[in-house]
């Protein structure tokens, strides 16, 4: 990869593995949506970090920000088309994920947050000698 393919790729990286990034996107690959809906699609995410991530996608290209004039106004979100080719990427990672990735990770057995496959492996402790 060059030098040039390899920055492309660690931007791209960035951008979808941002946290709550993925479960926003995912929720607008079901069609447009409105603000309370995205939030009640993503569990857990704050109102100003679901403000915050709608700026950065937007920002980025990936997604719409649609406003329709009224009392009161609507405001609907949509995925652009940059953001819609996405759509095979991050199932991609859903079934390497669903496949890899443990519901409950075991404490012990963990990797940059991520727990490793496979069984523990025993510890074994040195006892103290007496001196």
């Amino acid at each position: 990869m060059t030098h040039t393919g390899c920055d492309r790729f660690h931007t791209a990286v960035e951008l979808i593995g941002a946290r709550w990034s993925g479960a926003i996107l995912r929720a607008l690959f079901e069609g447009h949506q409105r603000y309370c809906d995205i939030r009640a699609a993503v569990p857990g995410i704050s109102d100003t970090m679901l403000a915050h991530r709608l700026r950065d996608l937007e920002e980025q290209g990936l997604v719409q920000r649609w406003v329709t004039a009224g009392h009161p106004v609507r405001v609907d979100y949509r995925l652009t088309e940059m953001g819609r080719e996405l759509h095979p990427v991050l199932g991609a990672i859903t079934a390497w994920s669903q496949k890899w990735i443990p519901i409950t990770p075991q404490p012990s057995r963990k990797l940059a947050g991520f727990p490793l496959p496979g069984p523990a492996s025993p510890i074994r402790e040195e006892s103290a000698s007496p001196a």
